[in-house]
């Protein structure tokens, strides 16, 4: 909460930091008492309990210029970005007419219950990590998906 290293909450602590600092500053008894408070269904000890009453009870209104943290603006965009390629995916506008939705079943032998591989960008993708760095490899991955040969510098 207090911590001015760079991690995705530092806007907040640097923040934190300037009001606190000031005040902290004026007067050397001045301190800061940190409650770790729990769920309501975490309650064991009544402590816990006075300690997330005080804390839930207390309302600030938000003020004009929101901070946010770069994680949570990098999962937005992100999740935005999934969400328009996860829809994208399925139109033959986007992928071409002879497409061929890679399909994959936990059973090799039962072709009929594969299901699509939806596209992914975590750890390689759903279809590029196994390939590794073989240009030649996925070059042949993408002639057969997409029915064209990848022309240009996949041979370099």
């Amino acid at each position: 909460m207090l911590d001015p290293s760079i991690h995705s909450a530092q806007l907040y602590a640097l923040e934190s930091l300037s009001v606190l600092f000031p005040w902290m500053e004026e007067n050397a008894n001045h301190r800061i008492f940190l409650h770790h408070v729990p769920d309501c269904e975490d309650y064991v000890f009544e402590p816990h309990h006075t300690v997330h009453r005080l804390a839930t009870s207390t309302k600030i209104e938000a003020g004009g210029a929101l901070l946010r943290t770069i994680a949570f603006s990098t999962k937005q965009i992100t999740d935005f970005v999934m969400s328009n390629w996860a829809n994208q995916f399925w139109l033959s506008q986007y992928v071409g007419q002879h497409f061929m939705y890679p399909r994959w079943s936990v059973n090799r032998q039962d072709h009929a219950k594969a299901k699509c591989m939806a596209p992914s960008h975590l750890k390689g993708g759903t279809w590029l990590k196994d390939i590794g760095h073989s240009s030649s490899l996925t070059a042949q991955m993408v002639h057969g998906l997409t029915s064209h040969a990848p022309i240009g510098h996949y041979r370099k």
